[in-house]
């Protein structure tokens, strides 16, 4: 079995209950498990995948090929190819309710790419992306590297198939490593960042979390979360991120609620009033939690009509 070159930096799961292991180096297992039951996509996955990865005590319970999983799921959001029956069956019920579902979906692909490249012009050089999903020509890498060949990226999930795509999309590339941890685990993540040589905390970092909040329920305390990334890393460093929201087309968004209720990702939607406790104690930079659309709009986005029809705030801010 191919491994991934001696400068690629591929980091195993970390858990509570055992130190964090860097894996990378020729002869060395990567990031991934075979213990979800995930078999091999045709023309994607090339490799079996093996039992280096250890389960999170409250991970919520893994997917295999016939339940939905949310990375494979925005993958067919965006028009990808990296998902099967299920996911689609799943995508379809919702572009039922949201038909503009697409253009939504990367539209909030191009309010990441914006706000890191605002991060990037502030002297931002080291990004880490949380629930960074399938690898694909949108992932962030592709944005920062046009921008700032130099910087460094760290891209975290918890789904395996998309730890998976991402080591295989970035295992030639030193400036990129991959982390297998949930995003309710912030000092382990940020240690495994440190560890990895990859992530400097003493300087300042910008970490992404699109899309991803509003699958942290109330009882996992995202508040307090986001204050313990924020006090994990330097001054200046940087959070962005987006939020399903209802305000504005709250019939269509319950109902979207309701059919993620059917999956072990319940979707959380939040006002503009909860999102801006959220993120009490970091400074927002212009123009604040704003609808999709409204945050630098380019010229060349999608056209999604009226701001409060994209279904999402978002914002930057500063620690």
């Amino acid at each position: 079995m191919g491994q991934p070159p001696s400068n690629h930096r591929a980091i195993d799961d970390v858990s509570q209950s055992s130190p964090t292991e860097l894996r990378g180096g020729k002869g060395a297992p990567i990031a991934r498990s075979s213990t979800d039951g995930l078999a091999p996509e045709p023309g994607f996955f090339t490799e079996p995948l093996d039992d280096t990865a250890r389960r999170w005590p409250h991970r919520p319970c893994e997917v295999t090929m016939d339940d939905p999983s949310i990375s494979r799921i925005y993958d067919d959001y965006m028009g990808g190819g990296q998902n099967f029956g299920p996911d689609r069956a799943f995508a379809q019920q919702v572009r039922a309710v949201l038909p503009d579902v697409q253009a939504l979906a990367r539209a909030a692909r191009g309010f990441l790419d914006r706000a890191l490249r605002y991060c990037l012009m502030h002297g931002i050089d080291q990004v880490i992306d949380i629930g960074a999903g399938i690898a694909s020509e949108w992932s962030s890498h592709h944005v920062v590297h046009a921008m700032h060949p130099a910087a460094r990226l760290l891209y975290v999930d918890n789904e395996a198939v998309a730890v998976e795509s991402l080591v295989r999309a970035t295992r030639h590339d030193a400036r990129v490593g991959v982390l297998r941890a949930d995003v309710r685990e912030p000092e382990a993540i940020l240690e495994a960042a440190e560890a990895s040589g990859l992530i400097d905390l003493a300087q300042p970092v910008a970490i992404v979390m699109g899309l991803l909040l509003h699958f942290i329920p109330d009882t996992d305390d995202p508040a307090g979360l986001l204050r313990r990334y924020g006090q994990g890393v330097a001054p200046d460093s940087y959070l962005v991120m987006s939020h399903d929201t209802a305000d504005g087309r709250e019939a269509d968004m319950r109902r979207v609620a309701e059919l993620y209720a059917q999956t072990n990702r319940p979707l959380i939607l939040r006002s503009h009033a909860e999102l801006t406790a959220l993120l009490d104690g970091y400074q927002l930079e212009p123009p604040g939690i704003v609808y999709l659309p409204q945050w630098s709009p380019d010229a060349g986005d999608p056209d999604i009509g009226p701001p409060e029809r994209s279904c999402v705030y978002v914002g930057v801010a500063r620690t």
